[in-house]
């Protein structure tokens, strides 16, 4: 017995004052995981009695659950790595000499993580939110310390680097509340009525239960284009306010309809063809 104590207790690698028993790596390799199986679990106990916490959002709740999780996993490393009688100013030593070859790559995940816990901390964007950045729109389904789950259209998990979220020019479409206003844009012919058209599609909007009546529905006359005269219906909707483009054909379906009752002609673009009067004759003494 006393020869396996001896055993575990003697060190097989030293690097200055420090060293490394097999005891040690018992500790090093066992402990870590049932902090994590004991981190995770206290994660989604917490998770699921804020959730049920009405003061609270969804939002709020992931990030508590997120940093408590995090939290226990530093403390518990650290008590970890002392419990294993591991020297923190050896261990500097040691690290700080991988971190010649590995300097870069520690950079991008100080980086990342300190961009998570602003993230977690400053609320920028919270679980739920509907985002767009960089061509990238989706519902942000998790977000974690080195990087968030982006959920797109087409239900693909995106995952995004913190750091990317931060750099970029960010879009939170719910970040002020649940809803969002939607543009529509329509092009009728010139020999349209202004006046009809917009009361045709506030009509439309009126008719539908997918709009908000407050704020209300407006209409605007953008631009005089080549083939048309555009406006653009402005509604605002909390239904579809994570699927915009869902709303948007139900209208255009409508809007459709509702034109071709009213006799609004909906143009399609056209060219005229001019041919000189010398082209014209050339063409005739050719085919003669």
């Amino acid at each position: 017995m006393n020869s396996l104590y001896e055993w575990l207790e003697s060190p097989f690698f030293k690097f200055g004052g420090f060293e490394m028993t097999p005891m040690s790596l018992l500790k090093l390799t066992v402990l870590p995981i049932l902090l994590y199986l004991a981190a995770k679990t206290i994660r989604s106990v917490s998770l699921r009695r804020l959730r049920k916490n009405q003061r609270l959002g969804p939002g709020v709740a992931d990030s508590v659950a997120t940093l408590v999780y995090y939290g226990i996993l530093v403390v518990g490393l650290f008590s970890i790595v002392s419990t294993a009688g591991l020297d923190f100013r050896a261990l500097a030593a040691f690290t700080g000499a991988l971190g010649l070859g590995v300097g870069l790559g520690l950079q991008e995940i100080a980086r990342n993580f300190i961009s998570g816990i602003i993230l977690l901390t400053a609320r920028p964007i919270r679980t739920g939110d509907r985002i767009e950045v960089e061509g990238l729109e989706g519902d942000v389904r998790q977000i974690g310390f080195y990087s968030t789950v982006v959920v797109t259209l087409d239900d693909a998990a995106v995952i995004v680097p913190n750091s990317f979220l931060l750099q970029n020019k960010l879009i939170n479409w719910t970040h002020t509340g649940s809803r969002r206003r939607i543009r529509v844009p329509v092009g009728v012919h010139y020999d349209s009525d202004p006046e009809g058209v917009r009361d045709v599609l506030l009509a439309v909007a009126a008719a539908s239960d997918d709009v908000l009546k407050d704020p209300a529905p407006d209409v605007r006359l953008v631009e005089f284009g080549d083939s048309s005269v555009n406006f653009d219906l402005l509604v605002w909707t909390e239904k579809f306010a994570h699927l915009p483009n869902v709303l948007v054909s139900r209208l255009n379906y409508r809007i459709h309809a509702a034109l071709r009752d009213a006799s609004i002609v909906i143009p399609y673009p056209q060219r005229d063809l001019h041919l000189k009067t010398s082209d014209v004759s050339l063409l005739g003494r050719h085919d003669g």
